[in-house]
C-alpha cells in the first residue's frame, strides 16, 4: 500500500517557493519547505478489525519538496475503510535510545 498526501492552502495545491498565500487573518505568508512525521499507523478493514503497523515500520516523514517519495506499507490483503496515524513522533519514541529509534 502507497500513501500519498496531497497538501492544499484554501482550495488551491500548495506550492513551494512560488509567491504567496493569505491566511484567515488576512496575513500573507509564504511555503519554502514542508516536512513533517507520520507514524503509528494504525488500518480499519471493512469489519472493524485494526492492523497496527509495527513500530519499526510506522514512521515516514513526509516532505512536500519530494513528492515522487511516498511512504509504503506492507500489509496484508484486505479492504480497509479507515486509516488512522498520528502526525509527528509519539513521546515515548522520541525519548528512546537512537539504537531503538527504527522506522
Amino acid at each position: 500500500m502507497t500513501l500519498e498526501f496531497d497538501h492544499v492552502v484554501g482550495s488551491n495545491d500548495l506550492r513551494l517557493n512560488t509567491g504567496s498565500y493569505t491566511n484567515a487573518a488576512g496575513e500573507t505568508y509564504s511555503v519554502r519547505a514542508l516536512r513533517y512525521f507520520i507514524s503509528n499507523i494504525v488500518l480499519v478493514n471493512t469489519n472493524g478489525t485494526e492492523y497496527v503497523v509495527p513500530q519499526d515500520s510506522s514512521y515516514f516523514i513526509i516532505d512536500e519538496s519530494m513528492a515522487a517519495a511516498k511512504p509504503t506499507l506492507k500489509i496484508p490483503e484486505g479492504e480497509y475503510a479507515q486509516l488512522r496515524f498520528t502526525v509527528g513522533i509519539d513521546s515515548l519514541r522520541s525519548t528512546m535510545p537512537l539504537s531503538q529509534r527504527l522506522g
